[in-house]
């Protein structure tokens, strides 16, 4: 076959003609895999999009007769191709980045409650240990929030005597935690 111009082989390809579609093929395989390689950066998915760009070219022969300019009409099919795979790509990224976080937080949520519940039973452990009269001082102000001067009263104390009660509890139970493995933040949600 002699060297046609690109309208040519454009006119034959609308007739069926396969030695004109692999001519055509040829004189653009390189320039398009360039470009699409440039777009996708996987050698695997620009040469699977200049497949696709040549069959679209092919299933569409029938209005190659009017096409004026081919090169800038396959350059647009391989645009085109290239535009739709990246925005799959990337909503295919984004829905993998979503699920991944949510796999994070499940597994976070289920290491914090077991962290949680771990430090709880702890602490009921360690209050448990107290002495009588600072086991009873510490649940009256952590468990039913009264202040030093109605634990005082309750516990026929001075509210000094209080005070200094809940801060040794509270002391006692930071240093066993501490022991136990857990950071300074975790027990401080814990223990006021």
């Amino acid at each position: 076959m002699d060297l046609l111009s690109e309208q040519e082989l454009l006119l034959r390809i609308a007739e069926g003609d396969e030695h004109a579609f692999r001519e055509l093929y040829f004189r653009y395989d390189t320039m398009l895999f360039t470009f699409l390689l440039k777009l996708t950066r996987s050698d695997i998915i620009a040469e699977e999009l200049l497949q696709e760009t040549f069959l679209q070219l092919w299933l569409h022969r029938d209005s190659l007769a009017d096409i004026n300019y081919p090169r800038a009409y396959i350059h647009r099919i391989a645009a085109n191709l290239s535009h739709r795979w990246l925005k799959q790509h990337l909503l295919h990224r984004k829905v993998l980045a979503e699920r991944e976080l949510q796999q994070d937080l499940v597994i976070n949520d289920i290491e914090d409650s077991l962290a949680w519940k771990d430090i709880s039973i702890l602490i009921v452990r360690i209050i448990e240990k107290m002495p009588e009269q600072r086991r009873k001082i510490y649940q009256l102000h952590r468990d039913s929030g009264l202040s030093s001067g109605e634990i005082a009263t309750i516990m026929g104390v001075s509210s000094s005597t209080v005070r200094n009660t809940i801060v040794v509890a509270v002391r006692n139970i930071r240093e066993q935690l501490l022991e136990a493995g857990y950071t300074l933040l975790l027990i401080s949600f814990f223990i006021r």
